[in-house]
Order: structure tokens, then C-alpha cells, then sequence
């Protein structure tokens, strides 16, 4: 960022108070962010049972190593962390699948409909094997808001937008709270849980994985490459911690949080880009 910077809306046809591209967004709750990767994949068959869920769960794999990275430096030990999931969709279930996998304990999850709590911790396969046939959680312990005031080390936010608001946010006890969903936190929310010292992981920084995985995939397809899994788990480890390290450093300098800090680096990198390769708007 410097002085002299001018951000511009792309959202602003015949005027930012009447934007006509904004009938789009009536259309975004029926996509999921997979969407604009359907435009493109060939062979569309094999989108749904071989690149969406391969997608989905780098996504939710990309969240828990963030969530790891930043904890790290805040000191937050997840090892044996209780962890409650709101929304139980392809990430959401990545998510609990991953983070029962690194040691952490799922002791809630939850959909539309209401939660289902155990805090021994749940059998996520179990509970998501049941969910996938019929539709339905095993059984309801709770209403669908009261998962937000459960005794947790991380809440997960993987439903959608708006979910977790400044009133409820005040239910809130977890020490780390993950954006997952694209703003599952509204800004009274964030506010709120930055005050009370809470880490909050923004849907900028956790949400990239699947990105990032059709990033590898690419790669791979453009060079004639032929990554393991192992390979690829490596890297995309690696580009994770990359950009934390660099998200993180660049909110230090400026003593921002972390989403300002990745929005900053983000439009810094975009104009540089921009200038170095002499395209003007």
C-alpha cells in the first residue's frame, strides 16, 4: 500500500448505487464455489466423482493447515483441540474428516437443521457416512445457532454468509474461529471476537485450497508432470505456509488483522503486477 493508491470498483455499470451486474449475486447461493471449475473441466463426467470432492477436500485441508500455522505462532497448542463445525457440505465435511485426522477432537457439527454434539468427540466418518445416505445427522442434540456457544478450542464456520453475526458472536467461546464459508463472520462479529483477543482466520486465508489444489493440477497437466500424492501434499504444504508467513509479515508491519493484511497484500501484489507488465485500466 502507499499513498496515492486508487481502488476501483469493478461492480459499478451504469453506477455503483445501481449496479446491473449485481443480478448475479441472486444466483450465488445456488453455486458452490466449484461452479466456475464445472465451466471449464473436461471431461465434465467425471467433475462430480473424481475433481469436485478431490477439490473440496484440499479446500478443507487448506483451512486446518493455516489454522495450524497461525496457532503455532500465537502460541495455541490444537493437539487434542475441541472443534465444532457449522455447516456440513463438501468443505465443511473435509474439515472434520482432516481435523479428526490431526489429532484434533470434533465434538459438534451442524446443519440447517440443528447439531449434534458428543463432547467425547464424534466418529466423524460414521456420523458423515449417515449424513451422505439419508440426508440427516443421527440424531439432534441442539438447535442450529446454540453449536456457536459451545465450550471449543475452534469453531469452524462452513455454512454461509452472515452465519455468525455481533450478537451471536457474544455466544462465542472458542480461541480461534474459522471462516471457511466467504463471510460466514459479518464485521460486528469479527469485531467483536478481535477485541476479546479470539484468533479469527479469514474466508481470504482459509479458503484457498482448492484453488491452490487445481493450481497443482495444472501445473502438472501444462508440464507433463507426474507428482505422488506425496508430491503433491508437499507442495501444497509448503505454499500454505508461504503465504501465512507472508499474510502474517505484512499485517505485523502495518499493524493490521488479518484479513486487512492479506487484502493489503493482495492489491500491492495485483499492482505491482499490473504496472510491471504496463496493462492500465
Amino acid at each position: 500500500m502507499y499513498e496515492g493508491l486508487v481502488a476501483k470498483s469493478q461492480n459499478r455499470w451504469p453506477s455503483l448505487g445501481f449496479d446491473v451486474l449485481s443480478v448475479n449475486d441472486l444466483a450465488a447461493p445456488f453455486f458452490g464455489a466449484g461452479f466456475y471449475y464445472k465451466t471449464f473441466m473436461w471431461p465434465g463426467a467425471l467433475w462430480e466423482k473424481l475433481y469436485e470432492p478431490l477439490i473440496r477436500r484440499a479446500a478443507g485441508l487448506g483451512a486446518l493447515l493455516v489454522l495450524e500455522a497461525l496457532a503455532k505462532r500465537r502460541g495455541l497448542d490444537l493437539r487434542g483441540a475441541r472443534v465444532v463445525v457449522q455447516g456440513l457440505g463438501q468443505v465443511g465435511a473435509a474439515v472434520a474428516l482432516h481435523a479428526e485426522r490431526l489429532g484434533m477432537r470434533v465434538v459438534a457439527v451442524a446443519t440447517s437443521m440443528g447439531g449434534m454434539y458428543a463432547p467425547e468427540g464424534l466418529d466423524v466418518a460414521e456420523v458423515l457416512s449417515t449424513y451422505e445416505a439419508t440426508g440427516f445427522l443421527p440424531r439432534l442434540d441442539l438447535a442450529p445457532e446454540e453449536v456457536f456457544g459451545l465450550e471449543a478450542e475452534v469453531l469452524v464456520l462452513a455454512a454461509r454468509e452472515g452465519a455468525l453475526d455481533g450478537d451471536r458472536a457474544r455466544q462465542v467461546q472458542a480461541q480461534a474461529v474459522v471462516e471457511v464459508a466467504n463471510f460466514g463472520l459479518t464485521p460486528e462479529a469479527e469485531a467483536y471476537l478481535l477485541g476479546k483477543g479470539a484468533l479469527v482466520v479469514p474466508d481470504l486465508l482459509s479458503g484457498g485450497g482448492g484453488l491452490l489444489a487445481s493450481y497443482l493440477e495444472w501445473v502438472q497437466d501444462l508440464n507433463m508432470f507426474f507428482w505422488s500424492p506425496e508430491e503433491v501434499r508437499e507442495r501444497f504444504e509448503t505454499r500454505v505456509a508461504r503465504v501465512v508467513d507472508a499474510v502474517c509479515r505484512r499485517a505485523e508491519r502495518g499493524g493490521l488483522d488479518l484479513r486487512m493484511g492479506a487484502l493489503a497484500l493482495a492489491l500491492e501484489r495485483l499492482d505491482e503486477a499490473t504496472r510491471l507488465r504496463g496493462v492500465y485500466p
